[in-house]
């Protein structure tokens, strides 16, 4: 079971398999760019793993059972999915994951 808590100044807690994580604000680690060009399905495939590895955002996990393996992104029929390699189930990216640019916050 997850648990997620918006504290003061819009930082987000997360409790989930006996592990806190907490991430402050989302925009202090990326910016949406929109408007931009279509991105190909490499680029796509590339914006997920950083995403799924980016030690400051939980990773996107299955919606079946979140104690799976993390979603991994897969090209089906010229499109990108996120699959879950335990089960099978799959997901749309979410735009938020494709419009992000991970940056690492400076504490100067």
């Amino acid at each position: 079971m997850s648990v997620c808590a918006v504290l003061q100044y819009g930082a987000f807690l997360f409790i989930e398999r006996n592990t806190v994580y907490f991430l402050e604000y989302l925009r202090m680690f990326f910016e949406s760019k929109p408007g931009e060009a279509a991105m190909t399905n490499q680029e796509k495939i590339e914006k997920v793993n950083t995403w799924q590895t980016s030690p400051y955002i939980h990773p996107l996990t299955c919606g079946n059972d979140s104690m799976h393996a993390d979603l991994e992104p897969k090209e089906e029929d010229g499109e990108v999915k996120l699959v879950c390699v335990d089960c099978g189930y799959t997901q749309e990216i979410p735009d938020l994951v494709l419009q992000a640019d991970l940056k690492i916050p400076s504490i100067f």
